[in-house]
């Protein structure tokens, strides 16, 4: 109940950074092939990060941060 709806989408966005630098340490002009398990890790955190954006509207919800009103 402590965790604030918006840390848990910058949780997500932190794999979305991850992704990125895993790539570009792999390849920084990105101009050259890439581990086939570097796509996989890519394919991971990214599910990862959709599923908690998704998740933190629960959380609004949950904690009262939500504005939605239901009639």
């Amino acid at each position: 109940m402590s965790l604030a709806p918006n840390m848990v989408t910058t949780l997500g966005c932190f794999m979305l950074v991850a992704n990125f630098f895993l790539v570009w340490h792999f390849d920084p002009h990105f101009d050259q092939p890439i581990p086939k398990w570097v796509f996989f890790v890519n394919g991971f955190f990214e599910f990862w990060y959709y599923t908690f954006d998704c998740m933190d509207g629960k959380q609004a919800r949950r904690t009262g941060a939500s504005r939605c009103v239901l009639a």
